[in-house]
């Protein structure tokens, strides 16, 4: 009896910590994707993201519950980021203390989602940094083209890119 007791434990423990990373959930399908960070990462200075002002990309995956984040000096991926629920539209990040990531679906008929970065888990206005989810991009090929035409816009326009880009 003890054996089949430990035995169902260990089975336990196995299955608990091999497990696949769980769906976000339908609710959440809408939200899968690419997303366009204009500010980049950069006022993220206070946690480890490698090269934060070359990542102006990234790929929101629900099915992995996970968001990987992509620079464009090497277009790969430079850090993948687990998300964990915590309550209704924000999720934890594991592996941080005091960083969490909040869904803000659009109420607009373009849909146009957005992903920010917080850093109290109860307070959605304490914003760091956003992206904003762009339906056209389905790809790496698709965030270049993208990033080419975003960067020959702030040249027409001859905006202050600080100020109007967040470049």
């Amino acid at each position: 009896m003890k054996k089949s007791i430990l035995f169902g434990f260990y089975l336990i423990l196995c299955f608990g910590c091999n497990s696949k990373p769980k769906h976000m959930g339908q609710d959440f399908i809408k939200f899968d994707g690419y997303y366009f960070f204009d500010a980049q990462l950069k006022h993220l200075e206070n946690y480890d993201f490698p090269n934060k002002k070359a990542i102006w990309f990234g790929r929101l995956d629900v099915k992995t519950s996970s968001l990987e984040l992509i620079e464009v000096d090497t277009w790969k991926v430079v850090k993948s980021l687990e998300l964990v629920p915590y309550k209704e539209t924000v999720f934890l990040i594991k592996g941080y203390e005091n960083l969490f990531l909040h869904l803000e679906s659009s109420s607009s008929m373009t849909g146009q989602h957005s992903l920010r970065f917080i850093s109290n888990r109860d307070k959605l206005n304490s914003f760091l940094t956003s992206g904003y989810y762009v339906f056209e991009l389905r790809s790496i090929d698709h965030c270049k083209r993208f990033l080419q035409n975003w960067e020959e816009e702030v040249k027409r326009t001859n905006c202050n890119k600080e100020e109007c880009y967040g470049y």
